[in-house]
Order: structure tokens, then C-alpha cells, then sequence
């Protein structure tokens, strides 16, 4: 099995080419509107994070805080500790893309027994470990989708991301299906 800094540094790849779309001069540097988190740059948006010069982020600098904002507090290093690397991977960008509670309480949906409470404690790792890991990260992607769905739900104007959001799960899918053939 690989070690955790190698999902890190795979999940760190796949979120922020998600985020940017390949716009590497720019950082996918967005300011629009109807976006509820604002002024975005590499995925780093200035609601989520008000004390950082989005304009001027650099890479390094964005990395430090997907891995101390979102890796950590999802539980992403005991997850591949315990051998479920898929599972932290997507856990990772649904916490980027949702937050880390949200990503959280989806995965707990997944398992039988847990309230989904958000809080990642001994239950919630028991019921993980019952689990195969492929299978709970597919199941982690649906979860995912109904939440997109329950959002535009409770706001149409976030309908113009769904197709993005879709895409990115559809994506994600590919990925962790390749990574499952070297885990």
C-alpha cells in the first residue's frame, strides 16, 4: 500500500486541477457574483478563508491550507492509516468542495449504525473498518450528489454549478477506480 503522503500529494493534484480547470496562470481566479463564496483562487474562496490575499495566493501557499484546513480536520491521515485511501481522497474534496463537517456527516450516511453527526470518533472508525474501501468512497460520491441536489433545491441560482458538481463526481469516480487498481 502507498503511504499517506502519496494520497495527500494525489488528492492535492486532483482538487486543485478541479478547481482551476487547467488555468494555471491565473489560478482559476474567479470573482462572481453568484458564487457564495466570492473571490476564489485556486478553490480558495475569501468567505471561507477572509484573512488571505486571493488575488495574490500562490500555489505553495494554497497547498499549505487544503492540507491544514481540509486533509486534516476530515480525518484524511487515520483513514489511509487504517487502509482506506480511497475513502480519504474523496473525503478530502468533498470537504474542499462542501466543508469538512458536511464531508463528514456524508461519509457517516454511509454506514449502518452511525448518526451522522459529523464528528469522526471511535464509532464512526469501527463502522469504517467493517466496510471495503472502494465501495464506501462510491457510496461517499452518491451521498455527494444528493446534497448538490438538496442545495439547488433551497436555491436555484446555485443550478448553474450542477453540471460542474456532476462532472466533478463523474471524475472523482475515474480516479479512485484508478488509484483502487494500486492501492
Amino acid at each position: 500500500m502507498k503511504d499517506v503522503n502519496f494520497y495527500w500529494q494525489e488528492a492535492f493534484k486532483f482538487t486543485i486541477g478541479a478547481e482551476i480547470g487547467g488555468d494555471w496562470i491565473n489560478g482559476g481566479y474567479t470573482n462572481d457574483p453568484l458564487d457564495p463564496g466570492g473571490e476564489t483562487k485556486f478553490g480558495i474562496s475569501k468567505r471561507a478563508h477572509p484573512n488571505e490575499d486571493i488575488k495574490n495566493l500562490t500555489v505553495d501557499r494554497s497547498k499549505e491550507i487544503y492540507y491544514k484546513f481540509y486533509w486534516l480536520p476530515s480525518n484524511c491521515t487515520p483513514l489511509v492509516t487504517i487502509g482506506f485511501p480511497l475513502t480519504a481522497f474523496v473525503i478530502f474534496d468533498t470537504a474542499f468542495n462542501c466543508g469538512s463537517k458536511t464531508a463528514k456527516k456524508l461519509l457517516q450516511k454511509c454506514l449502518i449504525g452511525i448518526e451522522a453527526d459529523g464528528i469522526i470518533g471511535s464509532q464512526t472508525m469501527k463502522a469504517i473498518a467493517k466496510c471495503e474501501d472502494l465501495n464506501l468512497a462510491e457510496s461517499i460520491l452518491i451521498e455527494r450528489q444528493k446534497y448538490y441536489d438538496l442545495i439547488i433545491s433551497k436555491n436555484q441560482t446555485l443550478k448553474k454549478f450542477k453540471n460542474g458538481w456532476t462532472n466533478r463526481i463523474k471524475a472523482l469516480s475515474k480516479k479512485i477506480n484508478e488509484l483502487s487498481n494500486i492501492a
